[in-house]
């Protein structure tokens, strides 16, 4: 986030930026390996005089710098024209492994229909939430050991809590 925030305030036309760390901006929900950046412009009277500061420029330069950075996943999506009318939306997809494949060729076909739908006229900014690069952390807690140094097995588990992301267990809320 930080390299992010410093590449889009050192676009001429951007005032400044707010930044939320563990927020995802695309499904509304709390997650470690997420964030959301929303950009403020310059007054529009400022801007106008360039075309290069017009928002769709804005957009089509910020999604190019950004994509230096090759560890994330950074989409730069318009403001709505209208408060409360938004812009984006459109339709889901849904991906199943039915052959049981594995997470890598899911990643591949997930990659395949993005490609393809980005292809459609009419059809911008096509994305996925799935992602098999995320790492994964496996821990062998010896509890015994744990137990012997008077250490209480719960309390291992709360410290990891804190230090490896939290309490994110999911992106599904309770009504759906």
């Amino acid at each position: 986030m930080q390299r992010a925030a410093k590449i889009v305030q050192e676009t001429p036309g951007v005032k400044h930026t707010v930044n939320i760390v563990g927020f995802s901006g695309a499904t509304f929900t709390s997650a470690p390996n997420a964030g959301a950046m929303f950009i403020v412009l310059d007054p529009f009277e400022d801007r106008a005089r360039d075309p290069k500061q017009s928002v769709g420029a804005l957009q089509g330069t910020l999604m190019q710098k950004l994509s230096s950075i090759e560890d994330a996943f950074l989409i730069v999506v318009q403001p709505p024209p209208v408060n409360g009318i938004g812009n984006a939306g459109g339709f889901r997809m849904m991906v199943e492994d039915r052959g049981g494949a594995g997470p890598q060729a899911l990643q591949q076909a997930v990659g395949a229909m993005m490609a393809k739908a980005a292809q459609t006229a009419g059809v911008t900014q096509v994305f996925s939430l799935f992602e098999t690069s995320t790492p994964q952390l496996y821990l062998d807690i010896d509890r015994t050991k744990a137990q012997l140094l008077g250490v209480n097995v719960s309390d291992v588990f709360s410290a990891l809590q804190v230090y490896l992301g939290s309490a994110y267990v999911n992106d599904f809320n309770l009504f759906g």
